[in-house]
Parts: structure tokens; sequence; C-alpha cells
């Protein structure tokens, strides 16, 4: 125990609380800029067995706020990346690497007997996802979300309180509610997102007051303002959680957010083998670094595509795939996407993962 002393001193853990840690099982989705820190503090701390699930790999622009990865962790699959680093730094408890996205066909049993979910995602597709499978599995989870010098957090689905979508009922948009990648962030400020989840699922965990309980807090990093806002479950909202458990995995989550329609380049190199690539550049200035067919945009209609396939845009840096994406979605083409960050970015992906570009 003398690992954990100096928190063992402290008369609202003890031995007894400590054992409540060792005891505990807690899912971290994402081990990104709030994963990091969320997975660092919880390993720290001695919970017992931590399950990490990510399909991404680490690339030079994570490590300003990704801190669990270095230099030598470039190309490498962040959830089995993150578990090697934080075996060194308390090999006494258990971490399981689940190296792909959580997807709705695999979701149940991924969280499934769990005591706590962390969202640590930055997709809305994902978090709608967790929260339908939480409510369904009875699960409480910590959400966080980043916004350039802000953020939020809360703990949902806990005695009686509100779901994440009893929060945010109403999706929003890849155009309302751009990434981190396409406005930028503060590395420090996921830092103190991902503390702050951390923090409260330590309280959880322990059986102390959970001071986010139906709370939605958010932080200025800018002005160090903080603020809550309360909020109460919604019937309504819960009960298309418990249909759409009930459907799983017949649910597709991109139909109720823009932002799903996007595909990251490592979610592309996971699926490329079914995957049909179009490059929808009006012109190839550049030749693309994968196989692929070439319909200019303009051009392009639904009946040129398989419908039983993913169909996968890209343009030179994933504007102009995303809107195309959005009008063949609505002529009716489900399984269509657009490459986020566009040819630049998978160009980038591919060499930091070891790729090798089949037509070079």
């Amino acid at each position: 125990m003398e690992r954990y002393a100096r928190q063992i001193i402290l008369p609202e853990i003890g031995s007894a609380g400590q054992e409540k840690l060792a005891a505990a099982r807690v899912a971290v989705v994402g081990a990104g800029g709030l994963g990091c820190p969320v997975l660092q503090y919880l390993a720290a701390a001695g919970v017992g067995e931590l399950t990490i699930i990510d399909g991404d790999r680490v690339q030079k622009s994570n490590l300003q706020r990704q801190i669990l990865f270095g230099a030598s962790s470039l190309g490498q699959n962040k959830a089995r990346a993150a578990a090697a680093r934080l075996k060194d730094l308390n090999g006494e408890i258990q971490y399981r690497a689940v190296d792909c996205f959580l997807l709705p066909g695999m979701a149940i049993e991924t969280l499934r007997g769990h005591d706590l979910v962390i969202d640590a995602t930055d997709n809305f597709a994902t978090r709608y996802l967790i929260n339908d499978v939480c409510v369904g599995l009875g699960l409480p989870f910590i959400i966080g979300a980043l916004d350039r010098f802000q953020g939020q957090m809360a703990l949902c689905n806990h005695n009686g309180g509100p779901s994440y979508r009893c929060l945010f009922p109403d999706r929003p948009t890849a155009e309302t509610a751009p990434s981190c990648g396409e406005q930028g962030i503060l590395g420090s400020v996921a830092g103190l997102v991902g503390l702050a989840q951390a923090n409260e699922a330590l309280k959880y965990l322990l059986g102390l007051n959970c001071s986010a309980d139906g709370r939605l807090w958010f932080f200025d990093a800018l002005t160090l303002q903080a603020r809550t806002i309360s909020s109460k479950a919604d019937e309504k909202q819960l009960a298309l959680a418990r249909e759409n458990f009930k459907r799983l995995p017949d649910v597709d989550y991109s139909l109720e957010c823009d932002g799903s329609l996007e595909w990251t380049a490592g979610m592309f190199l996971q699926r490329e083998k079914e995957t049909v690539l179009v490059d929808v550049r009006e012109s190839a200035t550049t030749p693309p670094p994968f196989p692929c067919r070439h319909i200019p945009g303009s051009r392009l209609r639904a009946e040129m595509l398989p419908a039983e396939s993913d169909v996968l845009l890209v343009c030179a840096h994933g504007l102009s795939s995303l809107r195309l994406a959005v009008l063949l979605r609505e002529q009716g083409l489900e399984r269509v996407y657009s490459l986020k960050g566009g040819w630049t970015k998978l160009s980038g992906e591919a060499a930091s993962g070891g790729y090798v570009a089949a037509n070079k």
C-alpha cells in the first residue's frame, strides 16, 4: 500500500476506500486529449482494471496534448500504446486494450461488466452510442468535451439523473460543432477537463459526493471562470436511448450527427480492404497516395456509387467531400462518408504508421 499512502491517509478514503478502487472496473472510450490524463490519474490512484478503447493511431500533432505518448509512440495504436505506458506508471493493475473504435456492433459487450464508463471521445455519434448503451445497461458515465479554451464535464445516468441525451437533445452538425482539429485546442485545457473527469470518477468509485451529478460543469481557461447548470432527466430522451439499445447494432448514429459522416484516417486504414475510395477533387494536381476511383465532385451522383459498400469520399482537405457526403445521404446513399482532413491528412497518417502507398 506504500504506493497509495498519500491518499490512504485521507479520512474520506482510508484502506477501505483503496480496496474499493482496487476492485473497480472502468472503461475509457478514447485515448486522446481527454483520455490521456484520465487514464494516468486513474492508473496512479490504483483503479483495479482499466479498459482502453481507441482505434486511432498516434501522430505528431497529438503530442501537444496527448501526454501519455512520445516520439517512440508515433504510428502505434493509441489503446495499445497507452496500455504500455501505463504499465510503467503502475504495473499492479490490469489493462485491457481494445484497438478499434467503439461501434454499434460491439459496444454492448465491450462496456458490459464495468462499474463506470468515461466518455473521452471527440465525435457526437460515439457520444450518443455510449449514452444509449450505458442507459440500456444501467451504467453511469462521465462525459467531457473541449472547445478551444473551454471545456465541459458531467456525470450522467446516475441516481435517476440526466443522460447525455437529456443534456443535449438536439444533435449538433459538423458545421455547428467543429472538431478540435478544425478550430484548435490549447493542450492544457484538455488536461484540465480530463483531470476533472478523473476526479469525478474517483469520487464516484469511492462513494463520495459527486458534485457533477445532474449538473453540467463549464470551465473557461482564459477567464478562469467556472459555472454549473443543473438539469433533470428527460423521460422522452431516456426512452429513445432504451429503444436504440434494443435495436443495436441496427442503429445508424451517422444519421443523427453530420459529424459522424466523417472518418478519420485511422478509421480508413483499419477498413481499407472493404472500402470504396473515391477522389472527388475536380482535378488531381497531385497523385493520390492510395488506389481509388476519380469522380469530380461536380459530376458525382448517388447512382454512380455502390449502395452495399462503405464509400469514402476524399478531397484535398476534407471540406468539399463532407458537403458531398451530406448531399448523397439526402439522396438515400446511407453508407457514404467523408475523410476528415482529406488527402493531406491521409498521406501523413499513412507515413507515420509505416504504410506504403500502393501506387508508389
